[in-house]
């Protein structure tokens, strides 16, 4: 468990090993194929640049990380993978180059790992534009695929900085999970190309920013659009969880928005796949308290967003915590501030064991505040997926009911059986 801390950014000097081959860029890996996990030299694969291999074609969203105000960030986090930190990059030169931007830094010796990341992209038909975002294992661009004549984002993360759970543990689970996601509210991954030192991840570009970058700037939301966002969150979440896969990292930096403000939600560092176990029981139970019986005493997140199982140190449900993420995202886009302050921990601990209470002056209405409330509750009586789904006030704000989610959801939320738990990471 550690304190989440910034970097001023990401600047290799050693030169890339293996990534100046030339090879034939027409049979360049296509960007919406699937690909072999790994292509490991080229006599394996004449058409892939020697010491570069190709992770996969579907793989995990990036997250953008910018300066956050101390007003709305979480002042603490506990990310046990060493996640990005949220200090802006470095400033940088810039100049326009056929209508995008490269801002590149071009030192005299040795090449910077900028001009390292245009070598091993160019390869690939990228072209790699202005820095989107920064962290303490790497950075994040904004490129153009030239064939497919789309903006993407890049996200490089250097495996000397990157810790080794991260690169032993995480990554490989982000890998697996982000595989098996396709949905209009999450953002799509790809291709990924690892090299000797390096890992290169094509996501979706959302072009919108990150929602609390929008709070930071107009303040609360109206009812209606935090109602429209928080539903498409509340979908993003429902086929998450129906698949059995945990998030454990909500929070408003990782929901992006698109140029038409629709939620994309991002960064699965911190995302499991979790075994089912259910069992039909012949009387269920009047609240259903977990939709899986098993267990996790990996406690990641930020500690504004976490629930109070996890900041007591307690093996907790990750679908509830989950919830109770949501539950503060909600709070904070109709009043524009974090229920809970987490500057203290011995603070925030006792305050999240009380109900939380609404600004005065803040007109909402009263089954969004029992929404709320439902979710900000301890583990025994929080609402699942399901009832969220399932709330009225979610249902106004979807174009038409969700019977799909519903339907999946019911098959998977069964009570709980009393009987023993498992515990897992």
């Amino acid at each position: 468990m550690c304190a989440e801390h910034g970097n001023r950014g990401f600047c290799n000097q050693e030169e890339e090993e293996g990534t100046t081959a030339t090879g034939d860029k027409k049979s360049s890996p296509p960007l919406f194929l699937p690909l072999p996990l790994q292509v490991p030299n080229r006599e394996q694969s004449p058409v892939t640049p020697a010491g570069v291999k190709i992770q996969a074609s579907i793989w995990g969203p990036a997250s953008f990380w910018r300066r956050r105000p101390q007003r709305l960030r979480a002042s603490a986090s506990l990310d046990v993978k060493g996640s990005f930190g949220e200090r802006s990059p470095p400033p940088v030169n810039t100049t326009p180059t056929r209508g995008r931007w490269d801002v590149s830094q071009i030192p005299k010796k040795p090449p910077s790992s900028h001009q390292t990341h245009h070598t091993v992209m160019e390869e690939y038909g990228y072209e790699i534009g202005r820095v989107i975002g920064n962290g303490s294992y790497g950075t994040v661009y904004e490129a153009y695929y030239i064939k497919r004549r789309v903006h993407v984002a890049v996200k490089v993360i250097s495996k000397k900085k990157a810790s080794e759970d991260y690169l032993t543990k995480f990554l490989p689970r982000e890998i697996q999970v982000m595989k098996l996601l396709r949905h209009k509210y999450l953002i799509n991954f790809y291709q990924a190309i690892e090299t000797t030192s390096r890992v290169y991840m094509i996501l979706e570009l959302a072009q919108g920013g990150d929602v609390l970058d929008w709070i930071q700037r107009f303040g609360a939301c109206s009812e209606h659009l935090a109602g429209k966002w928080f539903s498409q969150l509340t979908l993003g979440i429902a086929y998450l969880h129906s698949k059995g896969i945990v998030h454990r990292d909500l929070k408003l930096e990782n929901m992006l928005l698109d140029k038409r403000e629709n939620v994309k939600i991002s960064d699965f560092g911190f995302s499991k796949m979790v075994s089912t176990d259910i069992q039909s029981q012949e009387r269920p139970s009047q609240h259903l308290t977990a939709c899986f019986s098993q267990l996790s005493r990996t406690y990641c997140g930020s500690f504004a967003y976490a629930c109070p199982e996890i900041l007591l140190g307690l093996p907790y449900n990750p679908f509830l915590s989950d919830i109770w993420s949501m539950g503060v995202i909600l709070y904070t886009l109709v009043v524009a501030r974090l229920p809970f302050d987490d500057t203290n921990l011995k603070r925030l601990l006792r305050e999240t064991q009380r109900e939380v209470t609404f600004p005065t002056n803040r007109l909402i209405s009263q089954e969004c505040k029992n929404l709320i409330h439902t979710m900000l509750r301890q583990a025994i009586n929080r609402a699942t997926i399901l009832d969220i789904v399932k709330n009225p006030w979610v249902l106004k704000f979807q174009p038409a009911r969700p019977h799909h989610e519903i339907q999946l959801l019911e098959v998977l939320c069964l009570p709980q059986n009393s009987s023993t738990t498992n515990i897992a990471s």
